[in-house]
């Protein structure tokens, strides 16, 4: 089997509607093509990560936990990050997606204040595209997916965002698509009480970029974007 671990993308092309922020932040995802060798990757991850676990099946203010790395733990963790100031949380809501946002999708997330459960914050994710089937309709029988748009909108202030616009998503001779956009995790990060995003983008089926929508304080816009990571084949 070929090795799959965490690489930075070069040649990435696609539009968004901010600029990228520089940043010192890193993100592992064992399930982004890791998983099988996590035994002997992760004695070799820095003191510096901070685990993220999913405690909990169902949507709720502490359904994640974050803790400093350890090893010895038999638990695989969602994904670590370093690089980003968590010390203020033990605990978090979030959702773990870890799948390709279609067209016509919508989700809703209920974000809790951890100091006040009672106090929240609701966010409308939805992907907007056209789908074009192939004109013969033999398999895989979509030809591509025009014009992909994904957006938030905080339905409290009714700020929305758009997160990403892809002009076009080709469909894989295999079945599935060559490349496009996923949802791997969404919740607080930052223990700011508003959303975070971490998406993998692709151009190509074997190989991703990691990017972090990380809330922005000042109000003006939803999020900042970092690039983090990512995964692909060797």
């Amino acid at each position: 089997m070929k090795n799959l671990f965490l690489l930075f993308l070069t040649a990435i092309s696609y539009q968004s509607s901010f600029s990228q922020v520089k940043n010192n932040i890193n993100v592992i995802i064992p399930n982004c093509g890791i998983e099988s060798q996590w035994t002997s990757i992760k004695n070799n991850i820095s003191e510096e990560y901070k685990a993220i676990y999913q405690v909990k099946d169902y949507h709720e203010w502490d359904n994640f936990i974050i803790e400093n790395f350890n090893p010895k733990k038999s638990t695989i963790p969602k994904f670590l990050i370093k690089g980003l100031n968590t010390n203020s949380l033990s605990s978090t809501t979030g959702k773990w997606v870890n799948r390709m946002f279609f067209p016509g999708e919508t989700m809703l997330l209920t974000i809790y204040n951890q100091e006040d459960k009672n106090d929240h914050s609701s966010f409308y994710i939805y992907a907007s595209g056209t789908v074009v089937k192939k004109k013969n309709n033999k398999f895989p029988f979509i030809e591509k997916i025009e014009n992909y748009e994904l957006k938030v909108t905080n339905t409290t202030s009714n700020m929305s965002q758009t997160i990403m616009n892809i002009k076009n998503i080709p469909s894989w001779s295999a079945g599935g698509y060559e490349g496009g956009l996923f949802i791997y995790w969404i919740g607080d990060l930052n223990g700011d009480n508003k959303i975070d995003m971490l998406i993998g983008y692709s151009n190509h089926y074997a190989a991703t970029e990691t990017l972090l929508f990380l809330s922005n304080k000042n109000g003006k816009k939803l999020f900042n974007k970092y690039s983090v990571g990512g995964c692909s084949l060797d």
